[in-house]
């Protein structure tokens, strides 16, 4: 690739103007998504709770492609779909909890619907300000982290771009 200097002005106004703050805007959500997940895992612990039971407990595959070449595999999700009701007042919710995600192990997935079969009564935590929100397993859980170890270091680097390449595009010899 060649220098910064080297480039044209629009693609120089691009990659020292607008590139940059993709990159934070990437990180910033990142950030955003992990701050969210761990606020709502700890405001969880200390929600009310009632008894629910399981409508629905099955896991569903994601065919997930690498790249461009034609190898794929698949990402496993628990699915646990369960109703419960609150001052009367009748919901339901599929959260096992803050924090889920689906993986390449299976077992992780059958380990979960393991926990919640379909008809079992489960003990249903939810958001006393919002009782729509629920969870069954209140707390913080791994995918928080993940989040911010992917949002800090690209919003830290884009904030870096941001700052030096306009700098570096400016004081460039030009040809």
């Amino acid at each position: 690739m060649p220098a910064l200097h080297e480039l044209g002005p629009v693609p120089r106004f691009f990659f020292a103007r607008i590139f940059p703050w993709f990159i934070v805007a990437v990180g910033a959500l990142a950030l955003y998504l992990g701050f969210q997940t761990m606020v709502g895992g700890w405001a969880s612990n200390s929600w009310p709770t009632v008894l629910g039971v399981v409508t629905t407990s099955k896991i569903e595959t994601e065919q997930m492609s690498s790249g461009g070449n034609s190898s794929s595999r698949q990402s496993y999700h628990a699915r646990v779909y369960y109703d419960y009701a609150v001052g009367g007042e009748s919901f339901s919710a599929k959260r096992v909890s803050f924090g889920e995600y689906g993986t390449g192990d299976a077992e992780h997935a059958k380990g979960v619907l393991g926990r919640y079969p379909a008809g079992a009564e489960v003990e249903v935590h939810y958001d006393p300000d919002d009782p729509a929100v629920a969870v069954l397993e209140p707390g913080l859980h791994d995918l928080p982290w993940f989040y911010l170890a992917l949002g800090t270091p690209f919003t830290l680097f884009g904030l870096g771009l941001a700052w030096f390449t306009p700098r570096l595009a400016a004081a460039a010899p030009r040809a």
